[in-house]
């Protein structure tokens, strides 16, 4: 059976994520579901950490497809959830 185009066959699974990248995940996701695009700002406002600890666990997330760059910021990347 094909895959779904929404999600790709090798993503891994975000709640195998280390603390950091899920908390940074999930203000993604907060911030995507009120159909906005998270900025670095938004992002180190809503979990507390550093611009540099963001960037970092967003460097993570963009490369394993969890979170995707649009324009200036952030949102989520395919996946097979609602919110």
């Amino acid at each position: 059976m094909p895959a779904s185009p929404k999600r790709p066959e090798k993503q891994g699974d975000v709640q195998a994520l280390g603390d950091v990248e899920l908390r940074v995940y999930e203000a993604v996701a907060i911030i995507d579901k009120e159909g906005h695009t998270a900025s670095m700002g938004d992002l180190a406002h809503a979990t507390g950490y550093p611009e540099d600890t963001v960037r970092s666990a967003l460097d993570r997330l963009v490369g394993a497809g969890h979170v995707r760059e649009h324009g200036s910021g952030f949102v989520l990347g395919p996946h097979d959830w609602g919110l």
